[in-house]
């Protein structure tokens, strides 16, 4: 089934590596499977701030990396959700969690991300504001 979507001017989104921008409103409609992320759910580094965002963090980029970089990401990601998974005691985040790691296993990395968003509210909720330091470590691979 296709994808259709929808840009506003001067929106912006990567389709397999690529930057395209649109100038006038407009929609797209995607017949066959691509890498694809809007700039509105592209997460900087410095907002991968709890253990949820720095999840969606490692999954978006295991989804956007180049072949060389992915398996960096893919070992952080599945890193961060072990941890996360051993930290929590709520069974309602170890499904989320075990949900978010079927799909990025099987290569579904945009229903993970998706999976990932939905336990920010988890962090905000539990966390508080003074322990949402920045990441620690890297931002990206050695290079």
């Amino acid at each position: 089934m296709p994808l259709k979507v929808s840009l506003r001017a001067g929106e912006r989104l990567i389709v397999n590596g690529a930057l395209i921008s649109a100038e006038n409103p407009t929609s797209l409609i995607f017949h066959n499977r691509a890498t694809m992320i809007l700039e509105r759910q592209i997460m900087r580094p410095e907002e991968a701030n709890t253990p949820s965002r720095r999840i969606y963090f490692a999954v978006q980029n295991a989804y956007v990396s180049e072949p060389g970089e992915k398996p960096y990401w893919v070992e952080q990601a599945n890193r961060l959700i072990d941890e996360l998974s051993e930290a929590t005691t709520l069974p309602s985040v170890k499904e989320s969690l075990s949900q978010l790691r079927i799909s990025f296993q099987q290569g579904d990395y945009y229903p993970a991300m998706r999976t990932a968003r939905a336990l920010f509210a988890h962090d905000d909720k539990f966390l508080p504001p003074e322990t949402r330091g920045m990441p620690p470590g890297k931002s990206g691979p050695a290079g």
